[in-house]
């Protein structure tokens, strides 16, 4: 595989927030790169009283020495530098990344954005409210799985219900549903993500809900998740009262009905 090859898959994994296969990548670049240093840099060989110099290591190790002793010492002291190599070079391409994803600028989610979209069409629900009145609608929007490193999931205690429910709200107009879930995100939470994976898209009649003021709704929404967030969670709007990480392994007492749906799916 040739190193633009290499670049363009590595870049693809990490606009698809797909870290196994970023992982993956990375561990094969630093195990050749880890071998081309043992094999073009000179070692230090022990021999029989003494030690000396050697290039390509373990190609002429191999030819010139025979003794079983220091052939194996040889070998086990090689091998401990070559894999020491493979995750040090390891940890400083992984680091290297996610220094430069966390640096660059966001593309179509910066903030003059998020704020220009919001308030270009804002009250687009409230207007068609006033003409339909609290009758059903089908409401497209997104969810965002925010999780730290432990596996917990955030939460906001929602204003109008009291309750907590996750991440999300309803498309603008004219929005993606990546470019929806990024600006929900900045708004509600105050947090801003590279790694965002799509997970499901769930709608039908267990999507019906029903606001505290009345409004009903059946959703569609499309839901995503992202590990690797930037900022400090904290209160955006007057949609949240505040904010709290859950686990996932324990019931969460007081979940919105939607948010439980949404986690149970």
């Amino acid at each position: 595989m040739s190193l633009k090859a290499v670049a363009v898959c590595l870049a693809t994994c990490l606009r698809k927030g797909d870290m196994m296969k970023k992982r993956i990548i990375i561990f094969n670049i630093s195990f050749w790169l880890a071998l081309l240093t043992i094999i073009l840099i000179p070692g230090k060989v022990p021999t029989e009283g003494a030690s000396r110099i050697e290039y390509g290591f373990p190609f002429r190790f191999f030819i010139h020495y025979q003794s079983t002793e220091w052939f194996i010492q040889g070998v086990s002291i090689q091998l401990l530098y070559y894999f020491s190599d493979v995750f040090i070079i390891y940890g400083l391409i992984y680091a290297g990344l996610n220094l430069w994803n966390r640096l660059k600028p966001i593309k179509e989610e910066s903030a003059s954005t998020i704020e220009l979209n919001g308030e270009k069409n804002k009250g687009y629900i409230s207007e068609l409210r006033k003409s339909i009145g609290t009758r059903p609608i089908i409401l497209t929007g997104v969810t965002v799985i925010v999780l730290n490193d432990k596996n917990e999931i955030l939460l906001q205690r929602r204003s109008d219900s009291g309750d907590w429910g996750t991440i999300g709200g309803a498309l603008e107009l004219a929005e993606t549903f990546e470019e929806a879930a990024h600006r929900e995100l900045y708004e509600e939470v105050g947090l801003r993500t590279h790694d965002l994976q799509f997970i499901t898209l769930l709608s039908g009649k267990d999507m019906y809900y029903q606001y505290p003021h009345g409004d009903e709704v059946y959703n569609a929404i499309v839901v995503y998740e992202t590990k690797d967030t930037i900022g400090i969670p904290e209160i955006q709007d007057d949609e949240g009262l505040e904010l709290k990480y859950f686990s996932l392994e324990q019931r969460i007492e007081g979940i919105n009905k939607m948010a439980e749906i949404i986690l149970r799916k």
